[in-house]
């Protein structure tokens, strides 16, 4: 399908326009800036493509009435929008029955009606536009999901593992331990004590000793001083001289320095053994926690290649417009492997126009923005192309040269 003719009027800022663009190659709306050309191509596309189209204010200020639009097709549509609210008639003049948006559809395809938008878009929202027009945006949008949700865990988990990498590596290896098992100083403590006893004993012993003696002394002097007690007196130190001569001797009192030494000793090395325990715990800890990091990363990043392989077989799946246009890993559309930003203007418009060739058979036009980007030879290769591809394509352009099919100048024709 592609247009005999269109008039367009009171719509937007055209006054009157009748256009009847060559079946196949480029038709150039041309005129200066503001004076409706672009407006041209938004009626069109409001025209067949439906209320999604449908500008904010599609009527012509200072207009005498409602926009008028009429086209004829080359399958035999006349199409109309007409009256207060742009309402939609559709006749197939061929066979005398009346059609609908439902109609135009199945005989359009979007690119055809909005190429400038997806020219204008940016690299990954290209990718967008032409994958939801193939109808598997839902899919993909799962696909990436995935992919995301797979990357956020992987940056985590690794976050994770390079913290518990960081703490390994600055965690205080254990020293060597100073024996192979804690000293019991129980043991020790108990010498000690029997130690502490003897010399209690030998202490009392030798205060006893040093009492009696005592004793003996005070005895003397009163038996100095009491010579009537004498006797007695003598009596009792024979008994207490009797008692002495029983007594053992105290000998010699026990050493405790080295027992104390010992005991020191023993506390110090046990201390140091609990803390070098610890130490090895602790490694052995950090060391565990880095190495289940480690396994938990290696798993994250098998995630991510599971989902990137999953969006990767999905788009191998996808039946494309051009066998060179692919997506990048990144979601962006390439061109012969190349980012499709980095095609030439002309190369791009013709591979633009290919998908729309290619989406939908029926679909033989499409309208094109802003073709002032184009130097003249450029804008003939088009013209050249598009006329060999059967594709009728409507075109605008700031100029008012020869180049140009028809010259808009406030809203209306001014050459043609």
């Amino acid at each position: 399908m592609v247009i005999l003719d269109c008039s367009l009027k009171n719509a937007g800022r055209v006054r009157a326009v009748y256009l009847e663009p060559k079946p196949s190659g480029l038709t150039v709306v041309g005129g200066r800036n503001r004076q409706g050309k672009t407006t041209c191509l938004d009626m069109i596309a409001w025209l067949v493509g439906g209320d999604k189209y449908r500008p904010p204010d599609p009527n012509h200020r200072g207009g005498d009435g409602p926009a008028e639009l009429d086209m004829h097709t080359s399958n035999g549509l006349h199409i109309q929008r007409r009256g207060k609210n742009g309402s939609l008639y559709v006749k197939d003049e061929t066979t005398g029955k009346d059609g609908n948006q439902t109609l135009l559809d199945k005989l359009l395809t979007p690119f055809a009606l909005d190429l400038p938008s997806f020219r204008r878009a940016k690299s990954k929202e290209k990718c967008d536009i032409l994958l939801r027009t193939l109808g598997v945006d839902v899919e993909l949008t799962a696909c990436q999901k995935a992919i995301d949700e797979a990357y956020e865990a992987r940056k985590l988990v690794n976050r994770d593992a390079h913290q518990k990498e960081g703490a390994l590596a600055q965690a205080r290896k254990p020293d060597e331990l100073p024996m192979d098992e804690p000293i019991n100083v129980d043991e020790l403590v108990a010498s000690l004590q029997k130690a502490n006893d003897k010399n209690a004993a030998r202490q009392k012993l030798a205060r006893d000793q040093d009492l009696l003696i005592e004793s003996i002394d005070r005895d003397n002097e009163e038996i100095e001083r009491l010579i009537r007690r004498v006797e007695e007196l003598r009596l009792g130190i024979e008994a207490k001289k009797a008692t002495l001569a029983k007594l053992p001797e105290p000998g010699e009192p026990v050493d405790t320095s080295r027992l104390q030494a010992d005991i020191a000793k023993a506390n110090e090395l046990n201390a140091q053994f609990a803390k070098v325990t610890q130490q090895r715990r602790d490694y052995e800890r950090v060391a565990r926690e880095a190495a289940d990091a480690r396994r938990s990363s290696q798993a994250a990043d098998a995630a991510v290649e599971v989902a990137r392989k999953a969006k990767m077989e999905l788009l191998a799946s996808v039946q494309m417009p051009d066998p060179d246009i692919g997506v990048s890993d990144e979601g962006e559309l390439t061109y012969k492997g190349d980012p499709w930003d980095a095609l030439a203007g002309s190369d791009e418009l013709i591979v633009s126009c290919k998908i729309v060739s290619k989406l939908n058979p029926e679909c033989r036009f499409a309208l094109v923005d802003e073709l002032e980007k184009l130097d003249l030879e450029s804008l003939a290769e088009f013209d050249k192309w598009a006329d060999a591809e059967g594709l009728q394509v409507i075109g605008t352009r700031v100029s008012v040269g020869d180049e140009c099919s028809l010259v808009i100048e406030n809203g209306e024709v001014a050459a043609a």
